[in-house]
């Protein structure tokens, strides 16, 4: 029950995190004030396919390896409606809150591959990291550790190790958009989607705006084809195999 869509911001009007986080705000909510919505995200990037934004982080209170040999994970900037629309659940602590923003704390929610490889059998939350950049850490509390997602591709390995981050700690002009329904098919909103968003922004399209068990088909459409192919071949190779058998005996 998931419409997704995706939205890139333009620099001549949305020239910098106040434009940014303002935006993002009043699209979420009027896009939750909507008859059959039971919730609406902005993410980076949404759990359907993998996440190209891999950073390396240090642990605090730890060592620091050599250079290029920091843990990595993949981060994703998300607002915090972003959990309860993709249905990832909550394994321990919080997770991301309104007052998580620009003037907050720094903070993260970390999936459970990643609290286990970093932390070990060790409570991760209270625990502290930091991006890998320069002598000037920024360190960011631990609050809250959810369940691990997979991309829908076929050739996708193992989960990595993911990191979430408040949208409005590092707000990002290309969002991936998500509405969760409740009662209604996601296709019988997309329309009203698209006129609230034209609403705020007339100039600023929603492009691929869609059901997401449409989005997941289209990934796979090639595999699905492949599949047929091979049911096909499969389905007359027992059919000869048949014949041949009936020959023999009889």
């Amino acid at each position: 029950r998931l419409v997704i869509g995706t939205l890139l911001l333009p620099t001549a009007q949305y020239s910098g995190p106040e434009e940014i986080t303002a935006f993002h705000r009043l699209a979420l909510e009027r896009l939750s004030a909507l008859p059959g919505v039971a919730s609406a995200s902005l993410s980076a990037f949404t759990p359907l396919l993998n996440w190209p934004d891999v950073r390396r982080f240090h642990v605090e209170g730890r060592a620091r390896p050599p250079a290029g040999h920091e843990p990595a994970a993949a981060v994703n900037a998300v607002s915090h409606q972003y959990f309860d629309t993709f249905g990832t659940r909550l394994l321990a602590g919080r997770t991301l809150a309104e007052r998580d923003g620009v003037s907050a704390p720094r903070v993260y929610v970390i999936s459970q591959s990643a609290a286990r490889s970093l932390f070990g059998p060790a409570n991760p939350i209270g625990r502290r990291l930091a991006p890998v950049a320069g002598d000037n850490l920024v360190w960011g509390e631990i609050v809250g550790v959810v369940s691990d997602v997979r991309s829908i591709e076929a050739e996708a390995g193992p989960p990595a190790l993911q990191i979430y981050q408040p949208m409005d700690q590092d707000p990002r002009r290309r969002n991936e958009l998500a509405v969760r329904t409740t009662g209604l098919a996601p296709s019988s909103l997309v329309d009203r989607i698209r006129t609230t968003m034209a609403e705020l922004d007339r100039d600023l399209p929603v492009r691929s705006l869609q059901p997401a068990d449409a989005a997941v088909a289209r990934a796979n459409y090639q595999l699905a084809v492949l599949r047929d192919i091979l049911a096909t071949m499969a389905i007359l190779g027992l059919g000869l195999a048949a014949v041949g058998i009936y020959g023999i005996i009889a």
